[in-house]
């Protein structure tokens, strides 16, 4: 009995300190994402009443209680990243030692402890550890809530321990709307295992969770209403039957060699000679555990594709757990030696698959907001510098004092985005370099009509910044290269004219290409994508000069990419978008990425990328004076934390 406990104390001990080093690496340097930066936005009220109702209520969709920890937590510790994140670190810590004691009470150590070495080493519950959001927070207080609701159906029945359940499950309440339905799910499932004379204690434990939550319900239905993260203006997309395909791939690390130790051990476990692991009512247990992963994840998928989209990885955090459990609880009786290779096996590919297969640590650490301020107020030394962005004023202020340096800037947020106002401000900005971030392609063209030459561009997780400057001295970087260019002197690349659109000027003595309203369609050029890239990660960026004869109309310049003979993407720049002075010589610009024009799916076989001019309506005259493209490296880390 010794022997065992020692040996379980050993490889916990082994499991936790992995969970430990894989969770706090680089600590001090592990940047905010932009989640945490919003919701430290919404702590920066002076009355606890004004965080609730403008940080919470008016603008969140998430329940209060994370909101409120920060607000205090902040006020303790201050803002910078290591303090605002050590408590969830923490939490993902002692999650992985919750699932080892809800393994252990559930069935025994062994499939506690394999649970346990899971939930330390996969990058779902490591990076959502480092993430100061209501994830690890959720798992943590959820696990607990199941921890004592065990101890209170599979162990003694004690009050304590139904008293606690009752607590930890109003917190999961207030921390997520998923970690509130997981609560709801537990609830209903302590009615199996209930007894007569337990009824009424385990009704009043009910009652006592609904009473605690009943200050957050005006907060909960008015967040319904608004729709949540799929209400009017919602940024995430429905779910495709993918999902949980994706879901579990992701989970594994994309991996084969982490998928397939997985199911050696599974297999080994299963079919090794010695007895079944035996529990009280393995039935009833096991189909719970299948239950509290598939409803959640059923709920969430039906809601977002018949109401709104909410439905992410994220949600499923609460629960997956118990489906890791689930799996291992079928194992046979293990000798010391063989837990501690299987033990040893899945912490080592695991976390070898997570940091040299994912370069999970190099890419997480790569943040746009912390690489945006780090390359303008640290790289670029004492040169003078502007700042164009897409940041809530809050990330201005938190990076200009961090850093402790401040550079002008203009940020598209919060305002209404016209370009004759973006273009005005690009006329006015005295400095020589602008360092840019999370502007659509065609604003990135129109500044690079001011600030021509490109000294860096660095790209990471959601962002890509561009270092560009005016001044000719500047070297250029090579991460473009010239596809096309025309105009009266030069051709370079391939484009087909109609010769319809050739009118020679008597005047100027010169050929020009002149478009009327008869004229539908201009000249046009194509590429396959196969010649002039093997990656899928580029972006080609399309300029064109035009001069008014009378109106621009309703003239387009397209840009389409095919694969074989079907048209998989579209996208189209009006002239009139460009048009400041009437019948002034103007540029129009396109830029198609090809990642998002793929749709991330960056098989390049058989694609075809064309531009073409469109007067769809056949309405106005004007001069084709050139037109130019560009390729220009994509960024293949665009999504790396989330997709193969």
């Amino acid at each position: 009995m010794v022997y065992k406990e020692n040996r379980t104390l050993i490889f916990l001990l082994l499991i936790l300190s992995t969970a430990a080093i894989m969770r706090f690496w680089a600590f001090p340097d592990i940047p905010f994402m932009h989640d945490e930066l919003s919701a430290m936005s919404r702590v920066q009220f002076q009355s606890f009443s004004d965080m609730i109702r403008y940080g919470v209520v008016l603008n969140d969709t998430h329940p209060a209680g994370i909101q409120v920890f920060l607000y205090y937590w902040v006020r303790l510790g201050g803002e910078s990243e290591w303090w605002v994140k050590l408590p969830f670190l923490l939490s993902g810590v002692a999650s992985v030692y919750l699932i080892f004691l809800i393994g252990r009470i559930w069935f025994d150590e062994i499939t506690g402890l394999l649970t346990a070495s899971y939930m330390a080493t996969l990058q779902f519950f490591i990076m959502y550890s480092q993430i100061a959001r209501p994830y690890s927070s959720g798992l943590f207080l959820t696990l607990l809530m199941v921890y004592f609701w065990s101890k209170y159906f599979f162990g003694q029945p004690k009050n304590r321990y139904l008293i606690l359940y009752v607590l930890f499950s109003a917190m999961s309440a207030y921390n997520h709307h998923f970690s509130l339905l997981f609560a709801g799910l537990v609830g209903i499932s302590g009615l199996l295992f209930v007894k007569k004379n337990q009824l009424l204690k385990y009704f009043l434990a009910g009652l006592g969770i609904f009473v605690l939550y009943i200050p957050h319900l005006s907060v909960f239905f008015h967040q319904l209403e608004q729709g949540g993260i799929g209400g009017v203006g919602g940024w995430l997309s429905a779910p495709t039957p993918e999902f949980i395909s994706n879901f579990f791939s992701w989970v594994m690390h994309f991996s084969w060699v982490a998928a397939g130790l997985l199911l050696v051990v599974v297999l080994f476990i299963l079919l090794k000679s010695g007895k079944l692991n035996q529990v009280a009512l393995p039935r009833h247990k096991r189909a719970l555990l299948l239950f509290w992963f598939v409803v959640p994840f059923a709920l969430g998928y039906f809601y977002s594709t018949l109401v709104n989209p909410i439905l992410q990885f994220s949600l499923l955090i609460f629960t997956t757990p118990y489906l890791i459990m689930f799996v291992f609880s079928w194992h046979k009786t293990l000798k010391t030696k063989q837990l501690a290779v299987v033990l040893l096996l899945v912490i080592s590919v695991n976390s070898l698959t997570l940091i040299f297969g994912r370069h999970y640590y190099k890419d997480f650490y790569s943040q746009p907001y912390e690489d945006l301020f780090k390359t303008a107020l640290v790289d670029q030394g004492n040169r003078e510098v502007f700042i164009i962005d897409d940041c809530i004023p809050y990330i201005h202020g938190y990076y200009f004092r961090k850093f402790g340096k401040e550079l002008p800037y203009y940020t598209k947020r919060n305002r209404e985005f016209y370009w004759d106002d973006f273009n005005k401000m690009l006329s006015r900005i005295k400095q020589p370099i602008v360092v840019v971030e999370a502007l659509t392609g065609e604003e990135l063209q129109w500044v690079r009509s001011y600030f021509p030459y490109e000294l860096d561009y660095r790209h990471g997780f959601t962002h890509e910044i561009y270092v560009l400057s005016k001044d000719p001295a500047d070297r250029d970087s090579a991460n473009s290269k010239t596809l096309v260019l025309f105009n009266q002197d030069t051709l370079i690349g391939t484009i087909r004219i109609k010769p319809e659109l050739v009118v020679f000027d008597s005047v100027l003595q010169r050929k020009q290409l002149i478009m009327t309203a008869d004229q539908e369609w201009g000249f046009s050029t194509s590429f396959v994508l196969d010649s002039i890239s093997k990656s899928g990660y580029v972006i080609l960026e399309a300029s064109l000069g035009v001069t008014p004869l009378d109106s621009l109309g309703s003239a387009l310049l397209t840009g389409y990419v095919t694969r074989g003979e079907k048209v998989i993407f579209w996208l189209a720049s009006p002239f009139r978008r460009f048009e400041f002075d009437n019948h002034q010589p103007i540029t129009v610009f396109l830029t198609i990425d090809m990642q998002s024009a793929l749709h991330n799916h960056l098989d390049t076989d058989d694609v075809k990328i064309h531009f073409k001019i469109w007067n769809n309506k056949k309405q106005g005259s004007y001069i084709i004076d050139w037109m130019k493209i560009n390729l220009h490296k994509g960024n293949p880390e665009r999504y790396s934390l989330y997709y193969r």
